[in-house]
């Protein structure tokens, strides 16, 4: 049921949602398998989400993650409702990142304004493993957020 109802939402979101011939929006199928297919490749052991909304990403990131992974989830607008013992989620904005240090790969897809999204880069200095990935998910203003 739950997969019906976030199908026809994205589907109404795409037709108000296009840019330049882009869907803009919740996280698109093209989209998690792309995130696969970087956390396959990296295999990160700690990973930060800013952004949980329907949990479309955190999902599709716990799918693939090794057993000794870790993704902690920053929403300050949802609850994050997945069931894997390695999912760690933070009710509280994205810039206000404590006690989670040697990340290795970053998925931001919170907040659409340029000065928080600033204030969440300038958050994660000092907590970033020297290699870590950072990956930004639709950084305009799109219909239908929260």
């Amino acid at each position: 049921m739950e997969r019906n109802l976030a199908h026809r939402y994205d589907k109404r979101l795409m037709t108000k949602n296009i840019y330049n011939g882009m869907e803009l929006g919740p996280l698109m199928p093209s989209d998690a398998e792309v995130l696969k297919a970087i956390i396959v490749a990296t295999n990160p052991k700690i990973v930060v989400e800013f952004g949980h909304f329907w949990g479309a990403s955190a999902k599709a990131m716990v799918s693939v993650m090794e057993t000794d992974a870790e993704l902690h989830s920053f929403d300050n607008t949802k609850d994050g409702k997945i069931d894997d013992p390695r999912f760690h989620f933070y009710k509280q904005s994205q810039e206000t990142i404590t006690g989670i240090d040697n990340i290795d790969f970053v998925f931001l897809d919170a907040s659409h304004d340029l000065e928080l999204n600033k204030a969440t880069f300038q958050a994660l200095q000092g907590h970033l493993n020297e290699k870590a990935i950072i990956a930004v998910h639709d950084t305009g203003t799109w219909i239908g957020g929260n």
